[in-house]
């Protein structure tokens, strides 16, 4: 059982499962959002100004860009291990995972100016 249990974990260790679960825990902060419009659901009266909406929705907008750029990343990667599997077999998985990595942080900073470059005090 052991034997089996050690193979099992490492096969979900490839490149795609680690972004699948990535992507997972992402949605999770996505839907952080719905919590936020709840009292509006009730009727209840929360006036609050942008910069408090703001800061109450950047978990939620962190969490779909990250979702967002997981998924992009998954399909770089079948992209990839389908088209130059040789290459895909021989490369060096922490690089590998730096640069997708390194394109999730990317694809979180442009939502983040964004959100700062088009915020209007009201």
């Amino acid at each position: 059982v052991v034997g089996f249990t050690n193979s099992y974990h490492r096969s979900l260790r490839s490149t795609c499962n680690l972004l699948i679960g990535l992507c997972a825990v992402a949605d999770i902060f996505h839907l952080f959002g719905s919590l936020v419009q709840l009292p509006m659901v009730f009727n209840f009266d929360a006036r609050m100004s942008s910069d408090t909406c703001r800061a109450m929705m950047f978990l939620p907008e962190i969490g779909v860009a990250t979702g967002c750029g997981c998924i992009l990343c998954v399909g770089i990667d079948r992209l990839f291990s389908i088209h130059a599997s040789i290459r895909y077999r021989s490369i060096d998985r922490s690089i590998y995972h730096s640069v997708l990595i390194l394109l999730i942080v990317a694809y979180c900073l442009y939502v983040t100016s964004l959100m700062i470059f088009f915020h209007r005090p009201q």
